[in-house]
């Protein structure tokens, strides 16, 4: 056996035991991936309605604070 046969048959058993090892470690690191992706995307969703809710009650103080101090003024 030559040198190129040997590097044939590291070849194939390269191919054959590695390939689905790193196949399989590559399409399961996709899969959490996108859970992850998916996580995030609904925490985001969570956090903006929050934010929109804050807003509406920053208003709502501002608007009362507005007129306790309209009143105020108008008492003096």
């Amino acid at each position: 056996m030559g040198l190129s046969s040997h590097l044939t048959a590291v070849l194939i058993v390269a191919i054959v035991v590695l390939g689905p090892i790193l196949l399989g470690h590559r399409y399961r690191h996709r899969r959490s991936a996108t859970q992850v992706d998916a996580q995030l995307g609904q925490r985001i969703d969570e956090l903006t309605e929050l934010a929109a809710r804050m807003q509406r009650r920053i208003e709502a103080l501002e608007g009362l604070l507005e007129i306790a101090s309209t009143k105020g003024r108008a008492d003096s």
